[in-house]
């Protein structure tokens, strides 16, 4: 880094007002607007410099040369500190001992009009400061990803006391933003590793998860968490009536007339499966939020496969009569 060896003080008055030497040279003011806002800069190089390491050691690919544009960064290896290649050059006169005739011949010399090198500093300043927000930003999300493959990780592996762990640390819109390549959010994993610990955690947390569906090209295609649960057997789930009491007090009517990749609705999941206690549940569910009209409707969706749509249909009779008495 360039440092500023002598000043000349021969314009100095009594005073103390600051004048310009004989050529224009820089006053004691400038030099020292010129050194505050170096060290800015050097300072908004140094946290874009860690940024940018934090950046680049994450998994994802960081953003090259996300500080060359603004700046170049001459990197000390002798104590690892980042500076600024940034001359600040102050020309020294020789010390005159008549300051009038000083002032006379300064008359004669023409005055070269300077740049305005503080000023283009000061927009340097703003660009950098601008990419410092914007790496960031890019740091946060990075970050909210990991920690998202980690707490899915968790949960598919069975650690349940860590997992609880992390939910309880999370914000709820991380949470809600949280999925897997095929669009399977912490809630469809619960489900699907039949923890009832995690699923009660996530609720309490995210309710709007148990709304959350799959994507349609994926497997499973575009199931809510209630379809995952439908879809397996009590054997497999010792938690299943539970877990079925819990998601549908949750779900809004829109998700439980979700309909999946190959037209199924839950009910048809659960009549394929003999699950005839979330059956009962949903249509219970359907009836509080949309009447006896919305019970119909939804009994009237078709499957795609005819006979587990006929099946679900001699099962769902049953209990028709039921919620049209109530």
């Amino acid at each position: 880094m360039s440092t500023v060896e002598s000043v000349d003080l021969s314009g100095v008055s009594s005073d103390g007002e600051v004048g310009r030497s004989l050529t224009g040279k820089r006053s004691i003011r400038e030099v020292r607007a010129a050194a505050e806002d170096f060290e800015t800069l050097r300072g908004l190089v140094s946290e874009l410099g860690k940024l940018d390491r934090q950046l680049a050691g994450s998994k994802k690919t960081s953003p090259s040369g996300s500080i060359g544009a603004a700046a170049e960064v001459v990197v000390d290896h002798a104590d690892g500190e980042e500076m600024v290649d940034v001359a600040v050059e102050v020309e020294v006169s020789d010390r005159d001992d008549n300051p009038a005739g000083s002032a006379a011949a300064a008359e004669d010399v023409p005055q070269v009009e300077e740049p305005n090198t503080r000023e283009e500093v000061r927009r340097l300043c703003q660009l950098m400061t601008e990419q410092q927000r914007h790496m960031t930003q890019l740091l946060a999300r990075q970050t909210e990803s990991e920690v998202s493959d980690g707490l899915l990780g968790l949960i598919f592996n069975g650690q349940e006391a860590e997992a609880l762990n992390m939910v309880r640390n999370l914000r709820p819109a991380a949470l809600a933003n949280m999925a897997d390549p095929s669009g399977m959010n912490a809630l469809h994993w619960a489900v699907r590793t039949a923890s009832l610990p995690l699923v009660f955690a996530l609720l309490e947390k995210a309710p709007q998860l148990a709304n959350g569906t799959t994507g349609i090209g994926r497997n499973p295609p575009h199931w809510t968490p209630l379809m995952i649960l439908a879809d397996q057997t009590r054997s497999a789930n010792p938690n299943h009536q539970q877990m079925t009491s819990a998601l549908c007090s949750h779900m809004s009517l829109n998700a439980l007339m979700t309909r999946g990749g190959t037209l199924a609705t839950v009910s048809h999941l659960a009549a394929g499966r003999g699950n005839l206690h979330v059956l009962k549940r949903v249509l219970w569910r359907i009836f509080d939020c949309g009447g006896q009209e919305a019970v119909i409707a939804h009994l009237a969706i078709a499957n795609s496969t005819a006979s587990r749509q006929q099946y679900v249909l001699f099962q769902t009779r049953r209990h028709t009569a039921t919620v049209s008495s109530v």
